[in-house]
């Protein structure tokens, strides 16, 4: 007898349920749960939100983090998505059933051992330029905040990591990571093997004949390990109780980890089902099992402006050339680009083509669940959070042509773009940071009741202000409509373009209809 192909298996999201209908549902929830906090605010009727969730978002937001209720409110949307994630195999059952069922421990075998010993050496290529050692990093660091591509935190981070090289490279001999998505694009995971570390590989590609294994060309000082099986990855949405054993017997087998949850896989709402997933996996685990957990934010999210970004939006504004004022004025750029809340900002950045499924990814599976692990920890222990926003990256994921005409033209509004290399190299070393300085934002040695402990919604937004946006938050002006500017300037210099971007409208225009 032939088994039904045609339902799905893995991790899945409640029958009936989007992306779009669990952003609302959390929304809801949380203003009907914390009324007082959404004084003054209205979510959208349910038939508009897709049309209108940008705002929405933004405005709910402001409202959340002006809130003494900031993590509280976290809490309760991560938990709306949490009971819409189930795992459907024989039967369907909630995905932390699934997750709590006992599985023997997976056999982990070394698939590459470092026959270098030199360490990490710092090479960040940006802008047609190489910042080498430690004088470059901190070269670079100087030159990310005083273009207002960075926040003052990031700065500091990174400066932390430049005193700590020795030399031009970075020493993590004796580190053990644990990486949920090891082969993803921006994974810092050649980083961290040339720097010595001991690294867990979980990912649905192998590491042999992958681009990690082709980029480190023999320059890893670290021992890589990865869960033996028969096709060689680790399915994070297919199985991930299996991943989750293989973390374990990790640790097991060496000590503490440090946890990184880097898996993506965009369209049909894997993004949310994976970020979801990870996320689960994360609260799964026992205690003193990770010392630190890092994942990266979108700068598509909504965050809060840093008072120096918001200084220097408006002192772009002013100094803005004739041509971008032009365009304001009749309406081509709106210069509202951050909502105002009392004390807050929020920075409007959510560009609407990527929908309401891929926002809550990001806001509810990342950013906010990010903050609620940092109050609760795992197994009700601390633990050190790592959530840095990561700069804007000429992906694979995004080869839309939409995305590339949109690419050439952001850089004239001060939008950088940065390629895959530039931002693997500095994420990760902003999550060793964070992993590694027990003065972090995130550090779990914050956490407790003494009297240098920051209140739990005081460090959620000390953690969420050590942000690398490449610019999206020190916008003048609303970033979704200087998306587009971009895009028509970049149509006008590469206007081949055109020919990709007609038959995806054509496939959108069939669908609304």
């Amino acid at each position: 007898m032939k088994s039904d192909t045609s339902k799905p298996a893995g991790v899945v999201l409640t029958h009936g349920e989007t992306g779009s209908s669990i952003l609302y549902g959390a929304l809801s929830a949380a203003v009907a749960e914390f009324p007082r906090d959404f004084d003054g605010f209205s979510l959208p009727a349910r038939d508009t939100f897709k049309r209108t969730f940008g705002e929405a978002v933004v405005r709910f937001e402001a409202c959340r983090v002006a809130s003494a209720n900031r993590v509280a409110i976290a809490r309760r949307m991560v938990a709306v998505l949490d009971g819409h994630l189930h795992h459907a195999g024989a039967g369907t059952v909630p995905l932390r059933e699934h997750l709590a069922q006992a599985r023997s421990a997976p056999r982990l075998e070394v698939v590459a051992r470092g026959a270098s010993s030199g360490g990490y050496k710092v090479e960040i290529p940006w802008r047609r330029e190489h910042f080498r050692g430690a004088a470059g990093l901190a070269t670079l660091a100087d030159r990310l905040l005083e273009g207002s591509l960075a926040t003052e935190r990031v700065h500091r981070a990174l400066h932390w990591v430049s005193k700590r090289l020795d030399g031009d490279r970075l020493d993590l001999r004796g580190e053990r990571f644990a990486l949920l998505g090891a082969g993803a694009e921006l994974a810092p995971t050649g980083l961290l093997l040339e720097a010595g570390a001991d690294v867990l590989w979980i990912d649905r590609q192998a590491f042999a004949g992958s681009a990690v294994e082709k980029a480190l060309a023999g320059r890893s000082s670290g021992t890589l390990h990865a869960p033996v099986a028969a096709e060689g990855g680790s399915d994070l949405l297919a199985d991930p109780g299996a991943a989750l054993a293989a973390v374990r017997s990790f640790r097991e087998a060496g000590g503490p980890i440090h946890l990184g949850l880097l898996a993506y896989a965009p369209g049909k709402g894997r993004e949310l089902r994976l970020a979801g997933a990870m996320d689960a996996m994360t609260r799964t685990l026992p205690s003193g099992v990770a010392k630190s957990v890092a994942l990266y934010v979108s700068p598509t999210t909504p965050g809060e402006v840093q008072p120096e970004d918001r200084r220097a939006a408006a002192e772009r504004r002013a100094k803005a050339p004739l041509w971008v004022k032009l365009l304001e004025r009749t309406g081509g750029l709106k210069p509202n680009a951050h909502h105002e809340h009392g004390r807050h900002a929020i920075s409007r950045t959510i560009v609407t083509v990527q929908g309401p499924t891929y926002q809550a990814a990001q806001y509810i599976a990342k950013m906010l669940a990010a903050e609620v692990l940092l109050a609760d920890g795992i197994g009700g222990e601390p633990v050190t959070v790592s959530a840095n926003v990561a700069g804007i990256t000429a992906t694979r994921s995004l080869q839309h042509p939409l995305f590339q005409a949109a690419f050439i033209g952001a850089p004239r509004f001060g939008v950088e773009i940065f390629e895959p290399e530039t931002t693997r190299a500095l994420s990760g070393l902003l999550m060793v940071h964070d992993a590694l300085n027990p003065e972090a934002v995130g550090a779990s040695s914050h956490a407790g009741h003494s009297e240098h402990a920051s209140p739990i919604d005081v460090r959620a937004q000390l953690m969420a202000s050590q942000s690398l946006h490449g610019g999206a938050r020190s916008l003048p002006w609303h970033f979704d409509h200087t998306i587009r500017m971009g895009a028509v300037i970049g149509l006008g210099q590469k206007p081949k373009l055109i020919g990709g971007l007609l038959p995806k409208l054509g496939k959108k225009k069939k669908k609304k209809s």
